[in-house]
C-alpha cells in the first residue's frame, strides 16, 4: 500500500502564478511516479487556506481533485482530509471562551465539560469553510464529518487499515499552541474501541503530539498502548518542516508546506507499507526549481532522503 502525504497548502485568492506552476509540476510528478507503484490513499493534514486571505472552496476543490486525478484515484474515500488552524473561524472574541473550555476540560473522563454547549461552539467555527468544503468535495451523503455532532473526530476503515480523522483544532485559536490543546480523547476512544480486525492505525492530525497538554498526551499514550497488537502512526503537518520521530507507542511523521508557506522549501512524503509485514518506508520529496525536468523527475521535485524501513513497534 502506498500513501501520499501533503499538508499546509495555505492557499490564497488569487492563487498566483508561482503556486499554480508549482502545483502543476506536482501533478506531473505524481502521474509519472504513479505509473511505477500506484498511490492508494492521499492524506491531507490541514491548513488548506491562509485565513488572512482565504482561497475559495471551489479553488481548493479543483486543486485536490487534480491531485486525485493525477494519482488515478476515483473514489473520494481514498482522500483523507483533516482541518488545520487556518481552516476555521478565528477571532479574538473566541479566545476567552476557548480558554475556559481548555481550563475546564475533564481529564479524568477525557471529555469537555458541558459538551452539549461546548461542542457546538467549537464545531461551528468550522462551518464557514472546512465543513462546507468537505460537503462540496465528498458530497452530502458521504462526507466523513457528517456525524461530527456525535463525535468531533471521524473514522474510516479500509481492509486492515484504520484512518482516524483527528480534529486537533477544536480548541485552537492561534497558529502555535504548544502544550495547550485538548482534543476530547473520550471521542477518540470510541473509535479505537471499535477497531477489532485492523492491523494499522493512521491518526491524521494537523498538529503534532507535542501540541497537546501533558496530561492529554499521557492519556493518549495509554489509549494507544491499549492497541498493542496494532501498529500506530501519527501523520501531521503544521510546522512547515519535515520531521520523523517515534515514541515507544507510536511512529510520528510530519511533512512541511506543499506550497512553501513562510519561506520554507515545499515538500511532501510518500509512504510504502509492506502488505505482508506492515513495515513502512518513507521517502521525502522537496521542490528544487533550479533542477531540470526529466521524464523520471518532472518539475524539479527531488527525493532528498529516505527513512529506513520501520520495524515493528
Amino acid at each position: 500500500m502506498r500513501l501520499l502525504h501533503i499538508s499546509d497548502f495555505h492557499l490564497q485568492t488569487p492563487v498566483g502564478y508561482n503556486v499554480e506552476n508549482l502545483l502543476s509540476r506536482l501533478f506531473d510528478f505524481i502521474v509519472v511516479n504513479n505509473n511505477e507503484v500506484r498511490i492508494n490513499h492521499i492524506i491531507i493534514t490541514g491548513d488548506l487556506r491562509n485565513v488572512k486571505d482565504s482561497a475559495k472552496c471551489d479553488e481548493i476543490f479543483e486543486i485536490i481533485r487534480s491531485i486525485s486525478k493525477a494519482a488515478d484515484i476515483t473514489t473520494r474515500n481514498q482522500v483523507h482530509i483533516v482541518p488545520g488552524n487556518h481552516d476555521l473561524k478565528r477571532s479574538a472574541e473566541d479566545e476567552e471562551t476557548l480558554s475556559k473550555i481548555r481550563d475546564n476540560y475533564d481529564y479524568e473522563r477525557a471529555i469537555f465539560a458541558n459538551p452539549s454547549s461546548c461542542l457546538p461552539f467549537m464545531l461551528n467555527r468550522f462551518d464557514e469553510f472546512f465543513y462546507s468544503f468537505c460537503e462540496m468535495f465528498y458530497g452530502d451523503s458521504y462526507s466523513p464529518w457528517n456525524n461530527r455532532n456525535e463525535n468531533p473526530h471521524a473514522l474510516l476503515i479500509d481492509n486492515k487499515n484504520a484512518f482516524i480523522y483527528l480534529n486537533s483544532c477544536l480548541t485552537c485559536i492561534n497558529s502555535k499552541r504548544d502544550g495547550d490543546l485538548v482534543v476530547g480523547l473520550f471521542y477518540l476512544q470510541q473509535h479505537i474501541k471499535s477497531l477489532t480486525d485492523v492491523e494499522n492505525i493512521f491518526v491524521l492530525s494537523h498538529h503534532p503530539i507535542q501540541n497537546l497538554t501533558n496530561r492529554e498526551e499521557t492519556a493518549l499514550e495509554q489509549l494507544i498502548k491499549s492497541t498493542a497488537d496494532k501498529k500506530c502512526y501519527w501523520l501531521c503537518g503544521d510546522v512547515h518542516n519535515n520531521r520523523a520521530g517515534s515514541k515507544d507507542y507510536i511512529k510520528l511523521y510530519q511533512v512541511g508546506s506543499i506550497t512553501g508557506s513562510s519561506g520554507t522549501i515545499p515538500d511532501f512524503a510518500i509512504y510504502d507499507i509492506n502488505d505482508e509485514t506492515n513495515d513502512i518506508e518513507r521517502r521525502v520529496f522537496r521542490y528544487l526549481p533550479h533542477l531540470n525536468s526529466t521524464s523520471l523527475n518532472p518539475g524539479g521535485w527531488k527525493r532528498v532522503y529516505i527513512d529506513p524501513i520501520s520495524p515493528s513497534l
